[in-house]
């Protein structure tokens, strides 16, 4: 038998028990994980809520508990019959534009000063990377400063926002906390585990959706799937981008699932 989904969602001083719909995504290339949240409002009886209201969206099952999915802020709140509260993590502040200019900067320089007016720390691994004699950001936004010095520099890196270390993480993907933090790969058996698997080749990518749902999975996920079909070896994946959504109305999809998109990387 297939457990209960329960969820806790906080949006500003409330705490909702009447949500319709509720949906995370966590992707390595959007750097912030977005969420939404869609609320009963039929009778009206939603409070006010605000755009930078803070937003915790936790899922999991009754029995089991529940796991934090996203913790940010609102980014947008429409008021109709439903509610929808739009939702961003805390790196969602690097659409802000940039314009400065450094002398003899590395990497960590840049990132720091990026980051610091919105109150953000910065995790960095170890490595040593070179100095420049300047760089120069002309109106883009944070993001895209960060990614251009990536590219100049030739750094192979990810960034994203890490909410267990309440900073942004931006380094090699191996060393990041999400994947140290990973005693062994989260392990799967196909197709049993799936709802739907589509296999790849190393290197490529492929999807699955879970048959039963796992919010405590998130972006960078190191995924083990053993799948007698491509042999006794289970594959070893890295989740790019995972979807947890929970529907409390709509009978002809599976009211909670897990969605993931993934690279395989043995």
């Amino acid at each position: 038998m297939v457990p209960a989904a329960t969820y806790e969602v906080t949006i500003g001083d409330y705490d909702f028990t009447d949500v319709l719909r509720i949906e995370t995504t966590s992707a390595l290339e959007t750097i912030y994980d977005l969420g939404e949240v869609q609320l009963d409002n039929a009778d009206g009886n939603v409070p006010e809520l605000l755009k930078g209201d803070p937003v915790q969206i936790r899922l999991g099952y009754v029995g089991a508990g529940t796991v934090m999915c996203l913790i940010g802020t609102a980014t947008d709140v429409r008021r109709g019959r439903v509610v929808r509260v739009d939702v961003a993590d805390p790196a969602y502040v690097l659409r802000t534009p940039v314009t400065r200019a450094w002398r003899n900067p590395d990497p960590g320089d840049i990132a720091r000063a990026v980051l610091e007016p919105h109150g953000l720390a910065l995790q960095m691994g170890s490595q040593s990377v070179a100095r420049r004699p300047h760089w120069v950001a002309h109106g883009a936004t944070g993001a895209a400063v960060l990614r251009g010095v990536a590219r100049a520099w030739n750094l192979d890196w990810s960034l994203y926002f890490d909410a267990s270390e309440g900073a942004i993480w931006w380094g090699p993907w191996a060393s990041s906390p999400r994947v140290l933090k990973s005693k062994a790969a989260v392990m799967f058996t196909a197709p049993s585990d799936f709802a739907v698997w589509q296999p790849a080749e190393v290197g490529q990518r492929g999807h699955c959706t879970l048959a039963l749902a796992r919010p405590d999975l998130g972006h960078s996920t190191v995924l083990g799937v053993l799948d007698e079909a491509f042999g006794a070896t289970p594959m070893v994946l890295r989740a790019d981008r995972v979807r947890h959504v929970l529907e409390a109305d709509n009978p002809k999809v599976p009211a909670y699932r897990t969605e993931v998109e993934w690279t395989r990387l043995v």
